[in-house]
């Protein structure tokens, strides 16, 4: 009887060992779960902030090539007023001649 008994207790260190290596392993791996989640919402954050940045360079980009646009087309009217000034000026000088 009495070596059962010791048999029991014996058992019940072994389980009591088992179960603090396991609460152990559950802190570690909590403390693991929260360091995840926070990185996780600073992630989170940081893609929220770049996406921000890349509507703000696109809208930055249309408005560039909106610009480039309209100078385009003022270089354009300007070209063909200098030809036409070039034109009457040559003109001019023929029948000055």
């Amino acid at each position: 009887m009495a070596e059962k008994v010791f048999q029991l207790l014996e058992r019940l260190k072994l389980a009591e060992l088992a179960k603090s290596k396991s609460v152990e392993i559950l802190r570690m791996k909590e403390q693991e779960i929260t360091a995840i989640k926070k990185k996780n919402s600073q992630l989170i954050k940081e893609m929220a902030n770049e996406g921000k940045a890349k509507m703000k360079a696109e809208m930055d980009r249309k408005e560039m090539y909106d610009q480039i646009k309209c100078l385009k087309a003022h270089n354009t009217q300007l070209g063909i007023k200098c030809r036409d000034e070039a034109k009457s000026r040559l003109k001019e000088q023929d029948e000055n001649k």
